[in-house]
């Protein structure tokens, strides 16, 4: 009853890995030993060099920043960053760092939806100040916002006032065990939970990254994933682990023309760049070959997977989409990690291709592990690194699962964070985890269900109810929230939002219960149409399924608890109480307009797969969540060469307005 012993990523070369106690005195020796080195390159409209840094300058700003924090701020309190500049966002950072001043990393203020998040890390860190760059202030200033970020203590990291170096005394080195940032988990406004990182866990985590990859300061990495995730703030600190050049896109920016990334790692012949699934399958359909002229990705040696489940189809698909480039699925470096433990927990290193193995789709709805070559193609995220324990346990027993058996990944590592900040009773939980007897921990209990399979490591599920959309967690009780307040047709409280698998990326279905006293006069579309809307507004999500229920037919606990898991069952195997179901249509490829009388319509019609769209219908309410709204605007911007004002599309989300 014991789980096997697990082979892990072995350390390339583990005297190397050790550059010093800290990120900062890391820095400081890049600073000294190759001052013009390029330490970033920040491409602001995701094509064109905006600016460059050296890691003397690096270091010369971080210093300068540092003190200037200092006179506003005391060492130990909490910073949030919403900075909308990529490069001054890891400026700040390290500033804050070299102050003491405990880092949160957040958005920018650039929606209601974001807006919401900064605030509620604002106030679960009780952070004393918000730091913002000119881009960013701005924002806030063109929405008028009132609320409790308008009253918050801001500082804008441009304008401080310059300090004063006399009085300036120069830190003590930073000690492995003081706090360095509080990692958010993505998506929860109404449970946030900050996780501790410290500087020791940092560096653990850089340590066994730059082992398992093998940078060096020659090498080039690309990032466009957002700085406040996980994936993407590791990604960011890593070059400067390495000395090796940091090229830095806003997402935004590669979101909008995914082009611009594969350009970019063209251009400055990365070797290094990562992406959350979506955005692998976001290349394959939107880039087109005529986009690919003289694109060559033959340098390219590591491009890491992760963030949210990996499906072959889609590394597939990217890989076929891109092979005439020079691309190799050799190339793919499947992974898994979170927030908990500063990032990576397990990756593929290999110079083969990634682990894909067929398992009996029956046997696994079951928590067993049976292989089949023919039945669900699973993708393996790789070993555990090196140093790593990890114990696949029953979450009922808390006993370890058999080889064959499903159970939940626990891990203990020193990248694992010290807890959630001020919950002490999630962090006993989540942190504290022991098993056996005598007694085995602390593990960090990750809420993932997985299993090993000859030394690979597969993950099938999470054991709660979040979701994974575009890289980001999803927590199903905000968006439940919301759904329950937008129609009145709507029975509260009686609603589920789950994720469900759509040509192997995870999308967003909304099962809720009608009132009795509505059932006889409903009108669908309006509901749909209040909750597709609801839900990007909120959100910046857009719904691929919508279930309206009989009453009282939401599988719920005797105590009147949904249950999600249930629910998604029976969605699944069609045994719901339907009253009527919606469904997004399948997505077809950008077709040429032939509407000459109101090209925008039929180019939002097209874009939206919806031609009933009409000129005053809210566009919100046909799924124009951020991603499409992206795409929409690209499309306006190559075709009419004009800009769209975000602000104004949020405030009238229609063609006229």
């Amino acid at each position: 009853m014991t789980t096997p012993t697990m082979p892990t990523t072995p350390l390339a070369n583990q005297a190397d890995a050790d550059y010093g106690p800290n990120l900062l005195d890391t820095l400081h020796a890049w600073a000294q030993q190759q001052a013009q080195q390029r330490a970033y390159v920040y491409l602001a409209d995701g094509e064109n060099i905006s600016a460059e840094i050296t890691y003397a300058a690096l270091w010369e700003r971080v210093t300068t920043l540092s003190q200037q924090l200092l006179q506003q701020v005391s060492p130990g309190e909490r910073a949030v960053l919403c900075l909308e500049s990529e490069a001054e966002f890891l400026i700040a950072l390290l500033a804050c760092f070299r102050a003491r001043i405990i880092a949160v990393p957040s958005l920018t203020p650039s929606s209601e939806r974001t807006i919401k998040r900064i605030e509620a890390h604002l106030s679960d860190s009780g952070a004393a100040v918000v730091l913002f760059d000119e881009q960013a202030a701005s924002q806030l200033r063109m929405r008028q916002y009132q609320g409790a970020l308008a009253d918050a203590r801001c500082l804008n990291i441009e304008t401080l006032p310059i300090a004063d170096a006399s009085v300036y005394v120069d830190p003590k080195p930073l000690a492995p065990n003081e706090l360095a940032y509080l990692q958010y988990t993505s998506g929860s406004t109404t449970e946030p939970r900050g996780a501790m990182i410290t500087h020791g866990n940092l560096m653990a985590q850089l340590q066994i990254f730059k082992s398992i990859i093998g940078q060096s300061p020659q090498s080039v990495s690309v990032n466009w994933m957002p700085l406040y995730h996980d994936f993407g703030l590791v990604m960011g600190l890593q070059s400067v682990y390495t000395g090796g050049v940091g090229v830095l896109l806003p997402p935004s920016r590669a979101v909008q023309q995914p082009i611009r990334w594969l350009r970019a790692i063209d251009r400055f012949r990365a070797t290094l760049s990562a992406g959350a699934t979506f955005m692998f399958e976001l290349c394959a359909r939107k880039i087109r070959p005529e986009d690919c002229l003289n694109l060559d990705l033959s340098h390219w040696q590591q491009a890491l997977v992760g963030a949210e489940p990996i499906h072959a189809a889609v590394l597939n698909a990217f890989a076929a989409a891109f092979a005439d480039y020079g691309f190799r699925p050799t190339v793919f470096w499947p992974g898994y990690g979170m927030a908990e433990a500063t990032l990576i927990i397990s990756l593929h290193s290999s110079r083969n291709r990634p682990v894909i193995v067929g398992f009996d789709a029956a046997a696994l709805q079951k928590s067993q592990v049976l292989p089949k070559p023919d039945g669900q193609q699973l993708v393996g995220s790789g070993l555990p690194c090196f140093g790593y324990s990890l114990h696949i346990i029953n979450p009922d027993t808390l006993q370890p699962c058999q080889a064959h058996e499903i159970g939940e990944l626990w891990v203990h590592n020193p990248s694992v964070g010290s807890g959630y900040w001020q919950q002490a009773s999630a962090t006993q939980h989540t942190f504290n985890a022991y098993f056996g007897d005598p007694a085995q921990g602390p593990f960090l209990r990750t809420g993932d269900l997985g299993f090993i399979y000859e030394g690979e490591v597969f993950i099938i599920g999470r054991l709660k109810d979040t979701l994974v959309i575009n890289g980001e967690n999803r927590y199903p009780q905000d968006i439940e929230w919301t759904v329950n307040h937008c129609h009145p047709a709507l029975e509260s409280g009686a609603g589920v939002a789950v994720g469900i698998d759509v040509d192997g990326i995870e999308r967003l279905a909304i099962c809720y219960e009608i009132k009795r006293s509505a059932r006889n006069h409903l009108d669908v579309n309006a509901v749909v149409s209040a909750i597709r809307a609801a839900v990007v507004k909120q959100h910046e999500l857009d719904v691929h399924k919508i279930v309206l229920l009989q009453t009282a037919s939401l599988p719920k606990t005797s105590s009147g608890k949904v249950q999600r898991q249930a629910c998604k069952n029976r969605l699944l195997a069609n045994d719901l109480e339907t009253l009527a179901v919606w469904q997004a249509p399948s997505s077809a490829p950008l077709a040429a307009l032939s509407d000459t009388t109101h090209p925008l319509l039929t180019l939002c019609q097209t874009i939206l797969n919806d031609t009933g769209i009409g000129l005053d219908d809210d566009l919100f309410a046909h799924g124009a969540d951020s991603l499409k709204s992206m795409e929409l605007f690209t499309e306006i911007e190559k075709r009419w060469q004009c800009r769209i004002d975000m602000m104004r599309f949020n405030q009238q989300p229609t063609v006229n307005g």
